[in-house]
């Protein structure tokens, strides 16, 4: 099952952003709309910047395009940015471009196909992105295993690491396997800001399992409900339910 894009679509011109949004979401693309810098901002903050690309105006505001996709970008940094100018002027681009848009494009869009080639082409590459953050915070914690005064503290270590890579993350577990046993354990779990202690297991099909098969951290930036169902796996523990975006690490002895 393919995980839908999710698109915030901010413009003040209600003439652009109305029927834009309908011919998006036309496409299979799940849109939220914002009229302005702050309510996009507020949009984001409302869902943990869930976002996987905002298409952003450049000329509105206070604050303009540019600056709203600064600020966006600062809190939530894996959120991909494609900016708009229906003023024909293109001199902002480069600026955009090295302040991290994904691609600055004009206005007014005479091919929605176009656009939503670019959403997509964007949100790959941000999930793309997400993952290589996440596995370089990975490798420098783990070089910093000697630092650590515990297992407990490599651990917080390790979360604190990918919190500032990915501030939207909702779920965070460490899962152990002992193979004589065949017992799934989990050492540590974050989940929405809460610390938990889960029960081991055994003889499970959960992500934890699909993990330590695989051997490598899963990043699940979509969340996990789509994942479970492709993959046929088990549904969440009830104490944690479905996460919007999810890291699992897998530890050996």
């Amino acid at each position: 099952m393919k995980e839908p894009v999710r698109v915030l679509l901010v413009d003040d011109e209600e003439s652009f952003w109305r029927p834009m949004s309908e011919r998006l979401a036309a496409r299979d693309l799940e849109v939220e709309v914002a009229t302005s810098g702050p309510e996009a901002l507020e949009h984001s903050r409302r869902c943990g910047g869930d976002y996987h690309v905002a298409v952003i105006d450049q000329v509105m505001g206070p604050p303009n395009g540019i600056e709203t996709m600064r600020q966006l970008r600062r809190a939530y940094p894996g959120i991909e940015v494609i900016i708009l100018t229906g003023w024909g002027d293109m001199t902002p681009g480069p600026a955009a471009m090295e302040m991290g848009a994904y691609r600055y494009m004009r206005k007014p869009i005479s091919n929605a196909d176009e656009l939503v080639l670019n959403i997509q082409m964007a949100a790959r590459f941000g999930r793309e992105r997400q993952r290589r953050l996440a596995s370089q915070a990975l490798v420098r914690a783990g070089q910093r295993i000697n630092t650590a005064g515990s297992e407990e503290a490599l651990y917080q270590q390790l979360y604190e690491e990918v919190r500032e890579l990915l501030p939207a993350l909702d779920g965070f577990l460490v899962t152990r396997h002992d193979p004589f046993s065949q017992v799934v354990s989990f050492p540590f779990c974050f989940v929405r800001g809460k610390r938990l202690c889960l029960p081991h297991r055994q003889d499970g099909n959960g992500i934890a399992e699909f993990v330590l098969r695989c051997r490598e951290p899963l990043l699940l930036s979509g969340g996990d409900r789509p994942f479970r169902q492709q993959h046929l796996l088990h549904e969440p523990d009830p104490e944690i339910g479905y996460c919007a975006s999810k890291l699992v690490v897998p530890m050996y002895p």
